[in-house]
């Protein structure tokens, strides 16, 4: 069956530092970060010690991160440019083996696959989500990416709230006047 756990996010950026020869936070300065016309440096959370804290995320600005929801729904490519390779984001959207469990209509039936959670919609859509209620949203169908920055008093799993919402927002915001 499916079992999340934060720890494995920290084990794909040690798997990262070895085979690209550089820190996490280099490589994804070099490898992303500098692709996505991001208006500002993205920075990676660190422990105690300076070690990059990869499960905690990166801080960065909430167009920044639309930018790299952008980035993702044009299958991988920016300005023509391949960036992320697009089967590996087809192959993320197909998502995982295992059902997850869900309290949300727009996540019932979902699976996980490569750090992105795929609700099983009639919209294809895929999602991230922090720990403090952010999401990165995208739907392929209406082409609407979704950045939401949160700070819950309290870490969260998803909402059903949030993940309803999101799904609802990206189907009106391609709706044409006259529909909606």
């Amino acid at each position: 069956g499916f079992q999340y756990c934060s720890g494995t996010t920290d084990v794909l950026a040690w798997v990262l530092e070895r085979a690209g020869g550089a820190g996490y936070s280099e490589l994804m300065r070099r490898h992303l970060w500098s692709w996505i016309g991001a208006e500002d440096d993205a920075f990676v959370t660190v422990d105690d010690h300076g070690t990059p804290y990869a499960c905690a995320g990166m801080g960065m600005r909430l167009r920044d991160l639309a930018r790299f929801g952008r980035l993702i729904l044009d299958d991988g490519r920016r300005q023509g440019t391949p960036v992320v390779p697009a089967d590996w984001i087809a192959r993320t959207r197909r998502g995982g083996r295992f059902a997850t469990t869900a309290e949300s209509d727009a996540a019932a039936g979902g699976t996980y696959k490569n750090q992105w959670w795929i609700p099983g919609d009639d919209h294809g859509s895929f999602y991230g989500v922090g720990i403090f209620g952010q999401y990165l949203w995208l739907d392929p169908q209406t082409d609407v990416v979704i950045a939401k920055f949160s700070a819950t008093d309290q870490p969260v799993a998803d909402s059903p709230a949030h993940l309803d919402a999101l799904g609802a927002i990206a189907r009106a915001a391609a709706l044409t006047p006259q529909e909606a």
